[in-house]
């Protein structure tokens, strides 16, 4: 479901939503940008054991190894791709459209001793310069909520070799999205420049549309929920801090924003492995298969 225009949701827009919110992400969450994986409420490992615990989860499910070429789409600081290159051996292109992020990304690699594998470039995942045929895997941890997925997802299979495998990690609706729950929705969805919010099952058939086989879907939601609720609680143990930087009243407005969203019942996460099949030739099969589903 779309949720911005895309003049909103504008690669620019994009980049400024989080030049805004980074700073705040990296000092409170810590410089991997996504969900911590909790076993179970009992367990009480700190943010960052639990975001470093879900990194490696999505990567496994990579199957890559030595001279395999990864695709991270939407790479952040970089923590993803170093990993996957330090723990598989793969060669990594990492892109994400905030210089910033590049930056800080490229560093942590050289810093990593992994620039020789990790190649980190700044690039709009709308207009992605990669021929078809060109990654055994591509990564996405959170980042299609920035794209509109019946776009990406082609653009995807394209550039994936035959069998090679998309893994997307991210936030979804559970269920069908009334105005209600939309409202609900809309300043978290401002925040952060959100274009499009899908449940598991359009996911599914867009990857299918694309050409893509679906191989696993693990709904993670009863592991990663409490993320948001953590952060808003480390958030307001220094709130003055926030204050100073950001001002009073927005201060309160950001911790409130990231707690009402960790309260809506309505959204859940999932892990999905689609893979572009063995049998693949080329270009040709996404628009065979969309015939025939017309038919």
């Amino acid at each position: 479901m779309s949720v911005n225009d895309a003049a909103v949701a504008s690669c620019d827009d994009v980049v400024r939503a989080y030049t805004e919110i980074a700073p705040l992400a990296l000092r409170y969450w810590g410089p991997e940008l996504h969900y911590g994986f909790w076993e179970d409420a009992h367990d009480t490992s700190p943010i960052e054991v639990a975001v470093a615990r879900l990194t490696a989860i999505v990567i496994e499910r990579l199957r890559v190894g030595a001279g395999g070429h990864v695709l991270d789409l939407g790479c952040g600081y970089g923590r993803p791709a170093v990993e996957v290159a330090r723990t598989t051996g793969a060669r990594v292109t990492a892109v994400d459209v905030d210089p910033g992020a590049v930056a800080a990304a490229a560093e942590h690699a050289h810093r990593a001793g992994l620039a020789d594998l990790v190649r980190v470039a700044r690039c709009d995942g709308d207009d992605l310069p990669f021929p078809e045929n060109s990654f055994d895997a591509v990564l996405s941890f959170e980042s299609t909520p920035h794209f509109e997925i019946g776009e990406l997802y082609p653009r995807i299979r394209r550039m994936l070799r035959p069998g090679g495998r998309l893994v997307v990690e991210t936030p979804v609706f559970r269920e069908t999205v009334t105005p209600e729950l939309q409202k609900r929705v809309a300043d978290f969805f401002d925040l952060l420049r959100i274009r499009s919010f899908e449940t598991t099952e359009t996911h599914h058939e867009t990857a299918r549309r694309s050409g893509l086989e679906i191989v696993e879907t693990v709904d993670i939601t009863r592991h990663v929920d409490g993320s948001f609720t953590r952060l808003a609680q480390r958030l307001r143990r220094h709130e003055d801090e926030l204050a100073a930087d950001y001002g009073a009243a927005e201060a309160g407005r950001l911790i409130d924003l990231f707690a009402d969203w960790g309260r809506v019942a309505e959204i859940g996460a999932m892990i999905m492995v689609a893979r572009r099949a063995p049998e693949d030739a080329g270009e040709g099969r996404g628009e065979a298969e969309e015939a025939r589903n017309r038919a």
